[in-house]
């Protein structure tokens, strides 16, 4: 999973390593999300799915506003 720039809104922009994602549902265990692939699951079985946990980190002072940007999730083949 990658994200693939920055989430913006016009000028505003929140940084893609606000957001943050993990296999389980703890923050806790949070792995960063950046530009560059980060692996989810190197085990996963054939057929098998993997359930994600997103967040999304605002700090007091972003602006308010509605926010885009695209993430990109590939697989591969054992």
């Amino acid at each position: 999973i990658k994200g693939n720039d920055d989430l913006k809104n016009g000028s505003n922009v929140l940084g893609i390593g606000n957001t943050s994602f993990s296999t389980t549902n703890s923050y806790a265990t949070k792995t960063i999300l950046s530009t560059a692939y980060k692996v989810v699951n190197s085990a996963l079985a054939n057929a098998a799915s993997q359930l994600l946990y997103l967040w999304l980190d605002i700090p007091s002072a972003q602006t308010a506003g509605s926010y885009k940007s695209n993430f990109t999730i590939q697989a591969q083949a054992a």
